[in-house]
């Protein structure tokens, strides 16, 4: 059996029920719409299982990156509202318009295209128009919000579900964060000044809903706080109970001993300095186990550290066990417990966020889902 990440739903369900409580109180009953982010295949784990969790607890509705994984839920029969948050390419007006989901826009000439397929078809497409308040991302730039909005009006077969912009540095620049948000809030105006009709305003992500409760307008994207993993600073600040949802281990194939003075991997990075009981597990960078990690992290073995020894292989990476009894062939190791604090580890140490690692397992590591 190969490498296994073990997905706990019972804290993804706990997680949901706790944020929305947490949004509930933080805008004094007030109804917020909460969009779940699902894209990436649910940040690793499982776009299908996770949208199904998710329509059981009333979460109305979706986020997605592309079209194609739109499609993905609804031929697995998920009902749930759908926003496509990357835009339409020009080849995709057609599928578009015979999937039912709703699609970003910021492009006039692919507007006029996805209007013209619907009429084609005799359909209407809901659409969100995004802004760009300083992500530099995607979105009509906010001086020419008004006019574009005014364009998008007189396309019959396209009504404006939502308007939305994102926080591009919620967790690390508070005033950046209040500027962008003042930003937003002088297009909406300027949209209901010149009539401009819609449903949903959204620009807060998880770091928002946690600590810009005054940014909650009536929608809020829920992203990697669903799955367990904002700073435990932001949380103990916020009084907001969180569980990770993530295990990954991968199984001993092989234990040797090597002599001193002996090299362990691709371009000899580590040399043995005493005899080393070396255990090879099943996983590998193209299972997404960042090389960067090659002789800077352990793992944990019957609650002991085995620390990485050469590069991370392919398939396979190597451990220090010297000091660690009773193991076998077979036996699995951790890289990473639900509720430890192991993953941010990895993403220190590879420069990156817990995103990246999580969403970057490879297909290959088997999902295993714990009710």
């Amino acid at each position: 059996m190969p490498a296994r990440l073990e997905i706990n739903l019972k804290n993804l369900k706990s997680n949901i029920i706790n944020i929305k409580e947490y949004i509930d109180k933080s805008s004094q009953g007030k109804h917020i719409e909460i969009l779940a982010m699902v894209k990436a295949d649910a940040y690793g784990a499982g776009i299908v299982e996770v949208a199904s969790v998710l329509e059981k607890l009333n979460i109305n509705y979706l986020g997605v990156a592309y079209l194609k994984e739109a499609k993905l839920l609804r031929e697995n029969k998920i009902k749930s509202n759908i926003v496509v948050f990357s835009g339409l390419l020009p080849e995709d007006i057609e599928e578009a318009v015979n999937t039912k989901a709703s699609y970003a826009i910021t492009n006039i000439d692919i507007a006029i295209k996805l209007n013209e397929a619907c009429k084609k078809y005799g359909k209407k497409a809901n659409i969100h128009i995004a802004i760009d308040t300083g992500m530099g991302r995607i979105g009509v730039l906010p001086k020419n919000i008004t006019e574009f909005a005014k364009e998008i009006k007189k396309l019959d077969n396209l009504e404006i579900e939502g308007i939305f912009s994102h926080f591009s540095s919620a967790d690390s620049d508070r005033l950046y964060t209040y500027k962008q948000n003042e930003i937003f809030k002088e297009c909406i105006y300027e949209l209901d000044r010149a009539g401009i009709k819609y449903k949903f305003i959204h620009i807060c992500n998880s770091i928002g809903i946690a600590e810009y409760s005054g940014s909650y307008n009536n929608m809020v994207r829920l992203g990697i706080g669903m799955y367990g993993y904002l700073d435990k600073t932001v949380l103990d600040r916020c009084n907001l109970n969180l569980k990770g949802i993530f295990k990954l281990s991968a199984p001993i194939c092989d234990i040797r001993k090597i002599d001193k003075g002996e090299a362990i991997g691709y371009s000899k990075t580590y040399i043995t300095d005493k005899e080393t009981k070396i255990a090879t597990i099943q996983i590998g960078y193209a299972d997404g186990l960042n090389r960067s990690l090659s002789n800077k992290y352990a793992l944990t073995v019957k609650g002991k550290e085995a620390k990485i020894l050469g590069n991370i292989c392919m398939d396979m990476t190597m451990i220090d066990v010297t000091n660690i009894d009773n193991i076998k062939v077979g036996d699995y190791v951790d890289l990473f417990d639900f509720e430890d604090d192991k993953l941010n580890q990895i993403a220190n140490i590879c420069k990156t966020i817990n995103y990246e690692i999580i969403s970057t397992i490879g297909k290959r590591v088997d999902r295993i889902y714990i009710e």
